[in-house]
């Protein structure tokens, strides 16, 4: 078991200065080694790609959550004492060093416990889920406008465009093309 201190004000961040530590899936995007960082954020630390498309669907604001050290000085720190940051000792850090790939490796923050669920359980789902991916991808190289649609949300956002104005573009876009082919690597599947 490591200790872990969080934000001041808890779990649920929303707004940039609130002193919550976000609930959710968050990759962490680089690595910060001891000589680039304030005594304050011990011996590494590693950002966080907070807020992330999520957060931002949903109005939340903030940046600079990080997951890193203590000070060198300092063994502990109580449970809710950082601005929203997840702080655990250097030594459990350096430990987690080995298995961190900065831009793949994910944390996931939770202010529930987690439910875990068998292996057959999950290879089922993610079958379902790849075959709705392989449909949409489909569709697309096809150039079946509505086809391609229909696997988006009614409140379906780019942050720039409703549905309706996805689909004026995105149907422009491909009745403006000859063939489509879309190359997929590198994907990752979270729930």
């Amino acid at each position: 078991m490591i200790p872990v201190s969080i934000g001041k004000n808890g779990f649920g961040k929303q707004l940039e200065g609130d002193k919550k530590t976000p609930v959710g899936i968050y990759r962490l995007t680089s690595f910060l080694k001891d000589a680039v960082l304030d005594d304050f954020y011990g011996l590494r630390a590693f950002p966080l790609n907070y807020p992330n498309v999520i957060d931002r669907q949903q109005g939340r604001t903030g940046s600079g959550i990080w997951l890193h050290g203590l000070p060198k000085d300092v063994n502990t720190r109580p449970l809710l004492d950082s601005d929203g940051c997840v702080v655990i000792d250097n030594s459990s850090l350096e430990s987690m060093h080995a298995f961190i790939k900065p831009g793949i490796t994910h944390i996931v923050l939770s202010d529930e416990p987690l439910t875990w669920h068998s292996l057959r359980q999950a290879e089922k789902r993610k079958a379902g889920i790849e075959a709705s991916f392989k449909g949409w991808v489909e569709a697309w190289e096809a150039r079946d406008n509505a086809g391609y649609l229909s696997f988006y949300a009614d409140d379906f956002t780019d942050f720039r465009r409703n549905k309706r104005q996805w689909s004026d573009y995105k149907s422009r876009v491909n009745n403006g093309k000859e063939w489509i082919e879309i190359d997929v690597s590198g994907g990752q599947l979270f729930r």
